[in-house]
């Protein structure tokens, strides 16, 4: 028998609880069942296959799949800036000129005169078609240090000829830089993760090329959100003296794998890496 081969745990019946009873004399030297053939000896050519297997490892492919997110995250804060941007321009160009009121202030309106802060959240109020319009509440772009706004005060604005509600009291549109924040932050992110993704492919297949061979014994495997379809593997050395632990993933087709089966895993640094992925 192997050694560190453990039967499985089976009903004792006398006792109502789970403890090893040995079965027969053929069941203590069988060996434990192997799912997969051992890999050829080192160096192993890394073929296309190979190569396009280890981008599908369960790590390396979380890597950049989070690096592909990253980028359509980045890619959508800079073309919505892009597009507000542009609408800014086209409405400070093209835009009617109107004189809007302050209507509000915060929650100061009407008779109160007090100047407030430029930042301040306010409401104007505006003739348009011969209707009174009054605008959401919102802060006024532009707006420097001493500037304070108070109730009553004249603004002038920028309104879309097409739609009253669409205005602006900008003088000019601004850079276009201030508007691409989000993309700013989620693209170098995205770039860092590929880069991560890369490093982890690229260490597959050198364990692959010449990781050192290891017959292990199943602990325990389970399913993991991490690697839809694949079973994460805990398993042990099957050799004396040897009480290292690998977590590793095994790929769909070893499904059944189960505590006592014999898997095939190649040193991948610290950790290792199971044969099955590049088969």
């Amino acid at each position: 028998m192997r050694a560190g081969y453990r039967k499985p745990w089976v009903e004792n019946p006398c006792h109502g609880r789970l403890r090893p009873v040995i079965l027969d004399v053929v069941a203590m030297t069988a060996e434990p069942p192997t799912l997969q053939q051992p890999p050829p000896p080192a160096p192993r050519a890394v073929t296309p296959r190979v190569r396009r297997r280890a981008w599908v490892e369960p790590v390396v492919r979380f890597w950049w799949l989070t690096a592909m997110v990253l980028v359509l995250i980045g890619a959508w804060f800079a073309l919505q800036g892009v597009l507000e941007w542009r609408h800014d321009v086209k409405l400070i160009r093209d835009g009617v000129e109107v004189d809007a009121t302050v209507y509000q202030v915060g929650e100061m309106k009407g008779r109160f005169k007090h100047p407030q802060p430029p930042d301040s959240i306010v409401t104007l109020q505006f003739s348009w078609n011969g209707t009174d319009q009054y605008t959401k509440p919102d802060r006024l772009p532009d707006r420097k240090a001493g500037e304070f706004i108070t109730p009553g005060d004249k603004i002038p604005i920028r309104v879309n000829p097409a739609d009253p509600t669409d205005w602006t009291s900008a003088k000019v549109a601004g850079p276009i830089s201030g508007r691409l924040f989000g993309a700013e932050v989620a693209l170098p992110i995205a770039a860092l993760t590929g880069a991560f993704a890369l490093l982890k492919w690229r260490r597959r297949l050198t364990a692959w090329r010449g990781g050192q061979p290891i017959e292990a014994l199943v602990m325990d495997s389970r399913n993991t959100a991490l690697a839809l379809g694949a079973r994460l593997v805990r398993c042990t050395p099957d050799a004396e003296g040897d009480k290292r632990v690998f977590a590793v993933y095994a790929p769909r087709r070893l499904a059944g794998i189960q505590r006592g089966d014999a898997i095939w895993l190649l040193t991948c640094g610290r950790g290792a890496v199971a044969c099955a992925w590049f088969e």
